[in-house]
């Protein structure tokens, strides 16, 4: 499995309070293809919108497949709005998502500064960013012939440990685990702080009631012994 970052250095935004958008295009002239399964993006802090779409041969923007403002970063997802501190993963399961490298992707990002000074792309977080980023194999021969589990591929192997449903919800919903062992549930607000946390029973069906919680999005996170195997958001309408 590879990886690439694919960032967009020319980006410079005024601090007037007027959006600024800023697209870039990833292809290269190779008849080869990937297979991506893995798919993100990154900003600072005036990031308001990252999309991304496959591109056309002829440079024209395709299908749009990354929607940072949905939830898991599905563009037919429920939009729950642009959080810069925690953007979605989208993620394809195999035969995952064939893109050929000479059409490639289209990025595209928006930004609103309101600070006291205009922004170049850099390092700090003064500064700002614009990063595709994708998780992707260039051969799937062989894979179809393995299960699920011999691929351990974390969209597998997440699908089988837990389910959250409905989401969103209205504060009432239920963990499914399939997975033997116990496993902690936590929940914080986009901050970071702890509103919730819960040992959850293994193959178990557990219903949780947070009706005290506000409307908005919260970060719920799914550890084993301590080992992160699950994040994602959790929507309160």
């Amino acid at each position: 499995m590879l990886t690439g970052l694919y960032p967009n250095i020319s980006i410079y935004i005024p601090n007037d309070g007027n959006d600024y958008t800023f697209n870039k295009e990833e292809f290269d002239t190779s008849n080869e293809n990937i297979y991506v399964w893995s798919m993100g993006s990154h900003t600072h802090q005036w990031g308001k919108d990252y999309d991304i779409w496959q591109r056309n041969i002829d440079g024209s923007k395709g299908d749009k497949i990354y929607d940072a403002s949905n939830m898991d970063g599905d563009p037919s997802g429920v939009t729950i709005g642009f959080d810069y501190q925690h953007p979605p993963t989208r993620r394809w399961g195999y035969p995952f998502l064939d893109v050929p490298i000479n059409e490639g992707f289209i990025h595209e990002a928006v930004f609103n500064n309101t600070g006291s000074n205009s922004v170049y792309w850099g390092p700090t977080s003064n500064d700002e960013m614009m990063i595709m980023g994708l998780m992707y194999l260039e051969d799937t021969t062989g894979l179809a012939n393995y299960s699920e589990t011999s691929l351990d591929i974390e969209t597998d192997r997440i699908s089988k440990n837990l389910n959250l449903y409905p989401n969103p919800n209205n504060g009432h919903f239920i963990l499914d685990i399939t997975k033997s062992n116990d496993l902690d549930f936590i929940l914080t607000d986009i901050s970071g702080k702890i509103l919730y946390k819960a040992e959850i029973k293994g193959n178990n069906k557990t219903p949780i009631s947070l009706e005290s919680l506000n409307k908005g999005v919260y970060i719920y996170e799914l550890k084993d012994n301590e080992t992160s195997i699950k994040k994602g958001k959790l929507l309160i309408q």
